[in-house]
């Protein structure tokens, strides 16, 4: 389990996050800690977040382990009706409260993956793909950039097609 969370996209990709309670290493382990009445986080103090990995532990064991961004399940679409969620999260919901859950919003995930399963999985996994678009950032603003975007973090051929749609791209800038 920490093998992957050690290694997982969100943190790779994403930055730390501040809430009303304190600083988070993570997006999700704020939004975690709001949702679930949790203890809040770190002191807003100078360079608070230059904090090395091991000064996040805490942090990681009350969060992660609630989280399934790290594991290399199949990709919802983020247009998807209901969200998945674990059966520890389930509970959580339920004495939370939540309406989403309330209403059917969610589908508990309860399947076990062996080793053999996520190392296969893990091969051609792109979680950060779940859009039918591409996801506005600021160093996506140039024509360079959208190109290289296309061709590194991309399914390419659809998404290049996408941005000349949008008016990003011209059929010519990609010779």
């Amino acid at each position: 389990m920490w093998e992957l969370i050690d290694s997982c996209w969100i943190q790779e990709r994403w930055s730390t996050s501040i809430t009303p309670k304190g600083g988070f290493f993570c997006e999700v382990a704020a939004a975690q800690d709001m949702l679930f009445d949790g203890p809040g986080g770190y002191p807003l103090e100078k360079n608070w977040w230059k904090k090395t990995p091991d000064e996040f532990k805490d942090q990681m064991k009350r969060y992660c382990a609630n989280c399934s961004a790290a594991v290399p399940m199949p990709i919802p679409s983020a247009n998807d009706a209901v969200d998945f969620i674990s059966l520890s999260n389930e509970d959580n919901l339920k004495e939370c409260g939540s309406r989403r859950f309330k209403r059917g919003g969610t589908q508990t995930f309860v399947k076990k993956m062996s080793k053999k399963e996520i190392e296969k999985n893990k091969k051609n996994w792109r979680p950060w793909e779940h859009r039918s678009f591409m996801q506005a950032t600021p160093d996506l603003n140039s024509k360079d950039a959208l190109i290289e975007y296309a061709e590194k973090e991309s399914t390419g051929k659809v998404e290049l097609d996408e941005m000349i749609k949008m008016g990003l791209l011209k059929e010519e800038d990609l010779v």
